[in-house]
């Protein structure tokens, strides 16, 4: 059983690996082949003109999507086979207002469409851009305003900032938050492997995400750190081209893989047709990608030999059109300021692409020119406590004495409240408690949910859920069970502590349940014997709003704060007996269906979140906070 699921597993992974801008590679045995050095210019506009004639009588209603959707609308605008006023674009416009309306509503992120992956915005953005529309307003949204939200940018792993650089760089959209721009190339930079090379995992450079990687980074040369970066990673597709003037990746050389170094040659000004660094055996870019053709039905191939395939298709006509662009001296690919729609999009001030940049950097008004220096450069050159913080605000709550009268049917209480150096005395006032049962679910541990309120001088209120308890089927021991506290009416994210005198716990804050609900949510993993009855009482907690709660993210397994195919993969080591888990906070992340145990469930759910944006059970769980609040 364990074996086929591996099996299984390890097919989801190279899915979820290669999402919505990489795709399935099929691990097949290495080939070479004769490359036919056919590279001419006469040829490409030829391919071209059947490529995308092909391409429009197959793709005649595009829509929301990586597959006849939104790449296939990018080949025939930047191509020119329609113009951007055509009806065809404008019926797909008006198509995807629909979708966008849609899934903003359902996400709820504002403007984003899709829990994690920031990459759909960033496709459709690149689309709108192709055909002069205005991503700032679509439909009832404003799909650039999500990009605020570094932490949303970053959940696809390095994939999400590369492409938050290329669509927000299409036409030159402003977020709000000035930094973004800036946190996205540290990102990548910091991601970057010591031979010049990115992946999407491990520690093996690959192809394609170098390539994607260089496409982000190519208006940002003017920065020495880039511009450094930049010339290790060319270097290193340089040093991983085939004898054929091709790319292998994921088992094969593939189409797909050259059309993104071609995409980046061309953005960086470099000749991929005629560069000696892209040039193997008398071979170039231009002539490996060209053997995927298939002249009989005027489409591309995954790899030599196999029918067309719509995504290779698409790739390599948009490689060739960036290709065709750059020989014509137009813009790149993805610079579209050429594509405005004066009626619909004015082009807005470059004002924060980089924190500090210098004059050089905020007046660089044709991004090609620029790139073609920046590559004469590189082959000419061989060297190459606050005191305004009000102290009286850094603890709440820290000491709370009940009196109980007997007298009261209601449960009157009265409460002296202790905040540092202020003594305050509550007016009288009612608490309620409840207590209803629920049994967790495939489990046969019966959790019990309680809830309580009290007011406290910031009417702050708990409510407490069991969201499991460990059964020793494995790693989680019968001692330990998972607890979920609701925070109502804090002002933002505190450090939460809890002491009852017995037991101490630190809890955790879970960033992405409470921005669901609304409020603030935190997990802890305590011993099973405590009451839960005593978790809704405000006088065992310790509000530290000096400090933030230390984060916790369901499903990221290693604690970089992104979940992709690695957070399955140790999932599985750990169900296999091939890793042990360390602390508590790493069982929490791990156990994403709150069975008490952790086995190929949870891989299986990881995998789920990762592809499909598909919440976790164990956030079901929390749907208890909202009826109650």
């Amino acid at each position: 059983m364990k074996v086929y699921f591996k099996k299984i597993l390890s097919f989801i992974l190279a899915v979820a690996v290669f999402n919505s801008t990489s795709y399935i590679y099929q691990h097949l045995p290495d080939y070479s082949y004769e490359a036919n050095a056919f590279a001419d210019i006469q040829d490409i506009d030829s391919i071209l003109e059947n490529t995308l004639s092909q391409m429009a009588d197959t793709v005649t209603e595009p829509n929301f999507g990586t597959n006849f959707g939104e790449w296939s609308v990018l080949c025939l605008a930047r191509g020119g086979y329609y113009s951007t006023d055509d009806e065809y674009f404008s019926d797909y416009y008006d198509r995807i207002v629909e979708t966008v309306n849609e899934k903003a509503d359902s996400v709820n992120k504002n403007g984003a469409l899709h829990k994690v992956k920031s990459t759909e915005n960033s496709r459709l953005i690149v689309a709108l851009s192709s055909i002069g529309r205005n991503a700032e307003s679509v439909g009832n949204w404003n799909l650039i305003t999500p990009y605020n939200d570094f932490d949303w940018i970053k959940k696809q792993g390095i994939n999400g900032p590369i492409w938050t650089l290329i669509a927000l760089d299409t036409q030159n959209y402003q977020t709000s938050d000035p930094t973004v721009r800036q946190q996205c190339i540290d990102y990548i930079l910091g991601l970057q492997f010591d031979d010049g090379g990115w992946a999407m995992s491990g520690e093996t450079a690959d192809p394609d995400i170098t390539a994607m990687a260089l496409q982000a980074l190519a208006r940002y040369t003017y920065d020495e750190n880039v511009k450094a970066s930049v010339e290790r990673g060319i270097n290193c597709i340089s040093d991983m081209q085939k004898e054929n003037g091709g790319y292998y990746s994921w088992g094969t050389i593939n189409s797909e893989s050259i059309a993104q170094v071609i995409v980046a040659c061309t953005a960086l000004g470099i000749d991929p047709a005629t560069d000696e660094r892209f040039v193997k055996n008398g071979f170039s870019a231009i002539d490996a990608i060209l053997e995927f053709y298939n002249p009989d039905f005027h489409n591309f191939s995954h790899i030599t030999g196999d029918g067309g395939n719509a995504m290779a298709t698409d790739q390599a006509t948009y490689a060739l059109i960036a290709y065709k662009r750059f020989v014509d001296g137009r813009n790149s690919l993805y610079d579209m300021s050429d594509a405005l729609d004066k009626d619909n999009l004015e082009n807005p001030d470059n004002n924060n692409q980089l924190p500090d940049s210098d004059s050089e950097a905020d007046n660089k008004d044709n991004v090609d020119d620029d790139n073609t220096k920046f590559n004469e450069d590189f082959q000419n050159d061989d060297n190459n406590n606050d005191s305004n913080n009000n102290v009286q605000t850094t603890v709440v709550n820290t000491s709370v004495q009940q009196t109980v009268s007997n007298s009261d049917s209601n449960n009157n209480v009265q409460a002296t409240v202790v905040n540092t150096s202020v003594q305050k005395t509550v007016s009288t006032t009612s608490m309620q408690t409840t207590t209803s049962y629920q049994s967790a679910t495939d489990s046969a541990v019966t959790t019990g949910t309680t809830t309580a309120t009290t007011s406290v001088p910031e009417k702050i209120t708990f409510s407490a859920v069991c969201l499991y308890k460990g059964d020793d089927t494995d790693i989680i021991s019968s001692s330990k069970m998972a607890v979920a506290v609701a925070v109502k009416n804090l002002e933002y994210n505190a450090m939460i502590t809890y002491d009852d005198g017995k037991h101490t716990a630190e809890f955790l804050y879970n960033e992405d349940v409470s921005e669901k609900l609304g409020f603030y949510v935190y997990t802890a993993l305590v011993d099973s014997d405590m009451d839960m009855n005593k978790f809704t009482e405000s006088k065992n907690y310790i509000i530290n709003k000096s400090l933030s709660g230390e984060k916790i993210l369901f499903g990221d397994t290693n604690g970089d704060g992104i979940i992709n195919a690695q957070d399955a993969l140790d999932s599985v080591n750990v169900w296999l007996g091939k890793k042990e888990l360390d602390n508590h906070r790493q069982i929490l992340n791990y156990n994403v269906k709150p069975d008490g145990r952790i086995n190929n469930i949870d891989a299986l759910e990881i995998v789920d979140f990762f592809v499909n944006g598909t919440d976790f059970t164990i956030t079901d769980k929390y749907t208890i906070f909202s009826e109650e609040y």
